[in-house]
């Protein structure tokens, strides 16, 4: 088990919008930084820590599962599986339709433009459901690079279109900061204390961009192959070990647990930035 589960860690970064200092156990001299931040994200003034107690080992319900359907659109799937997820959390919901879920592909196809997806595309994809479907949810996009690194140009996976992405992927950020899209630079490394204390609570989800051949684990390989999966919540396997609750596109199973150390180095793996895009419904 990894010790560091039961305490809040430091993660210092700015905001584009607002200005992101520090996690920490007591509140920010400057409440118009940190406490705006948490009041931003969360919603309300909760308490700075967050400790994974039997009670926080909370599961999500199965049936937002959606997989894939071509190689590259992995992300296409995690934002079906959100605006399922969403819809289901607004009072009086009936729920999903087949149709609903075709018109939500169509719509974000349009929306992105692009089979290359980066989670900046995402990002945009979410902020025109808060702004043209009205679905009601709070994110916050963590990244440790939050502009193309050029290290990726690089990487085969990036390479074929890298000159097109980087056009569009810069000018995404441009807009970001223009409107004041809830992102935040990492200074540092994001904790998976963190991680796990955010996704344990019952209105949260991640979507995270992994390397998929280290969270298949199909050996060390120099390949990477950038994939979007869904975090949902953390459990306690058969075995006492602590796992993440994931919802894979690629995969035929509705859920899947995968360990701290393995996701933490698909999560951490060159090409990934270590993109993290958090949702409260």
């Amino acid at each position: 088990m990894m010790q560091s589960l039961s305490n809040w860690c430091i993660l210092t970064g700015t905001w584009i919008g607002l200005n992101w200092q520090t996690l920490i156990d007591k509140p920010s001299e400057n409440p118009g930084n940190w406490d705006q931040a948490l009041i931003t994200f969360l919603g309300s003034n909760e308490n700075k820590t967050t400790n994974l107690c039997s009670e926080h080992w909370v599961h999500k319900p199965e049936h937002f599962h959606i997989q894939q359907t071509e190689s590259w659109d992995c992300g296409i799937a995690c934002l079906m599986m959100i605006q399922r997820w969403l819809r289901e959390h607004r009072p009086n919901s009936t729920g999903n339709t087949s149709l609903d879920e075709l018109n939500d592909r169509d719509w974000i196809l349009k929306l992105v433009n692009t089979e290359s997806i980066w989670s900046i595309d995402l990002v945009y994809v979410l902020e025109q459901l808060r702004k043209t479907k009205k679905l009601n949810f709070r994110y916050l996009f963590a990244s440790k690079v939050l502009e193309v690194d050029q290290h990726h140009k690089n990487l085969s996976y990036y390479e074929k279109a890298f000159s097109d992405d980087q056009t569009r992927v810069t000018q995404l950020f441009q807009k970001a900061q223009r409107e004041s899209w809830p992102l935040i630079k990492l200074e540092g490394q994001l904790n998976l204390a963190q991680v796990a204390s955010l996704v344990s609570r019952p209105d949260c989800v991640a979507i995270a961009l992994v390397d998929n051949m280290i969270l298949m684990q199909k050996g060390e390989s120099s390949t990477y192959a950038g994939h979007y999966i869904i975090i949902s919540g953390v459990y306690r396997d058969s075995e006492n070990c602590d796992t993440f609750q994931i919802h894979n596109p690629d995969s035929l199973r509705p859920l899947d647990h995968i360990s701290f150390p393995i996701f933490e180095k698909a999560w951490r793996a060159q090409g990934t930035d270590e993109d993290i895009i958090f949702l409260i419904a």
